[in-house]
């Protein structure tokens, strides 16, 4: 495991993730998005650099998890 995405509209809950993988996978590269929208377009445009893990949030406002998933 190289990569791990977190999609979460709390910014809160992320920092305390983030520092979590830290101490248990310091070598995991970590990004986070704050919102489903936003993280569509990365996703859509990156394809080639996926993450090997996502961590999606299923409530968020605009477009949800369960949207986001099913529109990737």
């Amino acid at each position: 495991m190289n990569s791990i995405l977190l999609i979460d509209d709390d910014a809160d809950e992320a920092s305390l993730f983030g520092e979590a993988l830290k101490r248990v996978a310091p070598s995991v590269l970590f990004r986070y998005i704050n919102e489903g929208g936003a993280a569509l377009k990365d996703l859509l445009n990156d394809a080639g650099s996926l993450p090997d893990i996502i961590f999606l949030d299923i409530n968020m406002p605009k477009i949800n998890g369960w949207h986001c998933l099913a529109r990737f």
